[in-house]
């Protein structure tokens, strides 16, 4: 195979080609790759789990919260967010191609 042909140099050329203002796009849709959803799986983890568990029986290292309601459900949401946003994110973080690691 000739050196002009090789995958890596193919690869290589398109990464140099793009602009700033897709490179803006192109990182604007892999966020939004990890973020949504992460966001649409907290959602349904926040349903699941209220759906068994009353929020004022939640406890804090052996203390009631003297949170409402509405504050325990919003600090769970915001928890199980980061939770699957660290797993979205570490799963688009494997899933990169060594191509583009290595540019």
């Amino acid at each position: 195979m000739s050196e002009n042909t090789s995958p890596n140099t193919n690869a290589n050329a398109t990464y140099e080609l793009t602009t700033d203002s897709q490179t803006t796009s192109l990182l604007a849709q892999r966020i939004m790759r990890i973020v949504w959803p992460s966001f649409l799986m907290a959602g349904v983890l926040e349903v699941l789990v209220f759906a068994m568990v009353d929020p004022q029986d939640v406890h804090w290292f052996g203390q009631a919260m003297q949170l409402s309601r509405q504050g325990i459900y919003t600090i769970a949401f915001f928890a199980f967010w980061l939770v699957t946003l660290l797993s979205s994110a570490l799963t688009a973080l494997l899933a990169v191609p060594s191509v583009e690691v290595n540019h």
